[in-house]
């Protein structure tokens, strides 16, 4: 469900979804890419949820050959993923293309059960680090104990 266009208030023609379905040809690419003025950002936009099924998408030469054209114009590319355990494409994004994967938890929200398994799931399908990022944590939070204030 694509979402970032929203973030920066840009209405997307064509997103990546529609490069990968239908190839537009590269002079639209700048439909689907941005610089976003706050952070100097380098985005790629999607656009409306796919009705193909995404595991082939990430598979496609077409999205091999964006992320290699990333790779090579910048120095960090971060492919933000749905989360791991409800669809299959984390875990291919991770296997095909990662060199790490950052697992961004919502604090107070997230069992441990869940953090443990989607570990493991990103663990056995591809060997490269997986770092944790507690993300929304409260001045309030009780949630971790003693740790609380090692949180804030």
């Amino acid at each position: 469900h694509p979402s970032v266009h929203k973030h920066v208030d840009r209405p997307v023609e064509v997103g990546l979804i529609d490069y990968l379905l239908r190839g537009r040809a590269a002079e639209t690419a700048h439909l689907f890419m941005m610089e976003e003025e706050a952070t100097g950002l380098n985005l790629v936009l999607g656009s409306e949820a796919s009705s193909v099924a995404t595991d082939s998408l990430i598979l496609s030469q077409r999205f091999a050959s964006v992320i290699d054209y990333a790779s090579k114009e910048f120095e960090v590319v971060i492919i933000d993923s749905p989360p791991v355990g409800l669809v299959v494409d984390p875990q291919l994004i991770a296997r095909e293309y990662a060199t790490v994967a950052l697992y961004v938890v919502k604090a107070d929200a997230t069992s441990q059960r869940a953090v443990k398994a989607a570990f493991r799931d990103l663990a056995m399908h591809a060997s490269i680090p997986i770092v944790g990022l507690l993300n929304q944590v409260s001045a309030n939070s009780k949630g971790y104990g003693k740790y609380s204030s090692y949180y804030r």
